[in-house]
């Protein structure tokens, strides 16, 4: 393609100049998989990725004997955009380890190695050192280096009904997998490595007594909303994110003309917030939840289509069981054909796991749902994006609108 036709990274998007050189990568490939000798890079173009830069690796190693043909490994180096620390490369791994340990089934990548500031390089069974960026101008961003899982993303106007039905029928099977074999816990929100005082939430065993993971989960990646106690409750998740977006909603100036929201949703929170009868619920698990299965996030091959990959767990983790539903309704609303997600849902049902179809109350399924399309309204992160002037009133408008709309509905 042509320099002419490739498409341009928007500067609003989190990937807007972030980049590492072939030489780079090719230098930390190498530190971590010394018998490589030839790589080949090819980086995704603009528009397929938002918050990160993402490249393909074809690593090839010389074959053993001259009898045997050279061997070659897919891999994927996605790095950090814009605005992330070493928390999201410290989740996606985490994450991608506990699917490895508890559903080696599921096809999700395998982490191979990462880096958290973009120089120190880390394995599941050691640390492998520092090394430099070869380019002055390179973005000293985390990153994590994985295997390719095969397949294209699923494409919904390609495919029968009947394919259509099977691939919701397989999907609705791997989060039944993860459900059911990663352990709930008893906080909600993602995942980190530091060292802390307490004992770990989680442990995956490594190879060695040495490489055990420690995992803590101890916050929110999407919300920027750290709890060093930890979020326990239904209650407290949900309070803690309104008054999260509240905080954002009075300190960054894009929202300054929705202010005066704060002391409405301030009285909801003293009056309105603790009569939800959804939140008060006797067990407050939290379960492992994927946070964005969208299409683009699921990939198939062959034909009949198979699922030969689950993808992007960066903002993945531990959080109410309805969380899935609400974020494919609300977040990605209108990603999936409606009779598709039905045969999803009756998929999950017969597997025992409840979902709006049947298993949840219709109005505690309401009550979260509206207080889910709450908490995205109040300061959306997608503002101000490519919205300026009138253009970005109208939508400071519109959400301020519905906010207020959501505070009457759920008054009653």
């Amino acid at each position: 393609m042509s320099s002419e036709s490739r498409p341009v990274t928007p500067p609003h998007h989190p990937n807007f100049g972030v980049r590492m050189s072939s030489e780079s990568i090719k230098r930390s490939v190498r530190h971590v998989l010394p018998d490589t000798a030839r790589i080949e890079v090819e980086a995704l173009p603009s528009l397929k990725s938002f918050n990160n830069r993402v490249y393909y690796l074809e690593c090839h190693k010389e074959a053993q004997t001259g009898n045997n043909e050279a061997h070659v490994d897919e891999l994927v180096l996605k790095i950090n955009g814009r605005g992330f620390g070493s928390e999201k490369v410290q989740n996606e791994v985490s994450c991608l380890r506990l699917l490895e340990h508890f559903c080696p089934e599921i096809p999700a990548p395998r982490a191979i190695a990462w880096s958290q500031d973009g120089f120190t390089i880390d394995t599941k069974d050691a640390p492998h050192g520092e090394m430099k960026l070869s380019a002055l101008d390179e973005t000293s961003s985390g990153w994590i280096l994985m295997t390719k899982v095969p397949g294209t993303p699923i494409e919904l106007s390609a495919l029968s009904n009947d394919d259509r039905f099977q691939l919701a029928t397989q999907l609705a099977d791997h989060v039944t997998n993860w459900r059911r074999n990663i352990p709930p816990q008893n906080f909600a929100g993602n995942m980190f490595f530091q060292q802390m005082a307490s004992q770990p939430d989680i442990r995956i065993p490594g190879s060695n007594p040495d490489s055990e993971m420690q995992l803590f989960i101890r916050g929110m990646l999407g919300e920027e909303l750290h709890s060093q106690d930890g979020i326990a409750s239904l209650s407290e998740y949900y309070r803690l994110r309104v008054v999260n977006k509240m905080r954002t909603l009075e300190t960054n100036k894009t929202f300054a003309p929705n202010r005066d929201l704060v002391q409405p949703l301030d009285a909801f929170l003293r009056q309105g917030f603790p009569a939800i009868k959804a939140l008060n619920t006797k067990e407050d698990s939290f379960v492992f939840t994927h946070y964005d299965l969208s299409p683009r996030n699921i990939l198939v091959s062959g034909q009949p289509p198979q699922i030969t990959g689950i993808v992007d767990f960066e903002f993945s983790g531990f959080f109410p069981p309805l969380d899935e539903y609400l974020n494919d309704c609300i977040a990605n609303n209108g990603d999936w054909h409606k009779d598709m997600y039905e045969v999803y849902l009756k998929r999950l049902e017969c597997n025992g796991i409840p979902t709006p179809l049947e298993g949840i109350k219709k109005e505690d399924w309401e009550q979260m749902a509206l207080l889910e399309e709450l908490v995205e309204k109040i300061a959306p992160w997608w503002l101000p994006g490519e919205f300026q002037g009138e253009q970005l009133e109208r939508e400071l408008n519109k959400v301020k609108s519905r906010v207020g709309e959501i505070l009457e509905e759920l008054g009653k």
